[in-house]
């Protein structure tokens, strides 16, 4: 008779939890292949590199919307995004993505990409030099100071007289 063990489901994660660890793995995977290239020297295993790294970045594509602001994106990840095209289009023009840019990126080859530093989005805000105008009540009677005379008596204090 077999024991069953009971186990305890996984934490489901959701948005930037689960976006930075499809970042963390895609960057592990990435790192994995690329750094392999050079022990396995033939065709097929640099066609399957183009492929693992296609699909990791496919996932990135999907999730990097939900990271956080101010997130920093792993160099080597925007490199290769930058330069990979579908391994379609590089099997038919047998030119291999330029590995050694994507495993030696520099920060400064990169600022342009949109995973440089994400920042939070832009709204226009109006910047003028004066604060907003305030408006003003209008209607009967509203924003109209009551007139009041005074005269002064003998002994120069004021005296109030409603206005007839």
């Amino acid at each position: 008779m077999s024991q069953q063990h009971a186990t305890e489901p996984s934490p489901i994660l959701t948005g930037e939890d689960h976006a930075e660890g499809v970042i963390a793995n895609a960057a592990k995977v990435i790192t994995q292949y690329t750094n392999s290239l050079k022990q396995h020297n033939n065709p097929e295993y640099w066609n399957k590199t183009t492929q693992v790294v296609w699909d990791e970045l496919q996932k990135v594509k999907l999730v990097v919307t939900d990271l956080p602001v101010g997130f920093a994106m792993p160099i080597h990840l925007i490199t290769a995004d930058a330069f990979m095209v579908s391994p379609e289009s590089l099997q038919k023009s047998w030119k291999w993505p330029p590995w050694e840019h994507i495993q030696h990126a520099k920060e400064n080859n990169i600022k342009d990409h949109p995973w440089f530093k994400l920042q939070e989005p832009s709204f226009p805000v109006l910047t003028t030099g004066s604060p907003p105008p305030v408006p003003k009540q209008k209607g009967k009677g509203k924003g109209k100071a009551k007139v009041v005379e005074t005269e002064k008596d003998m002994d120069g204090a004021a005296q109030g007289r409603d206005p007839v």
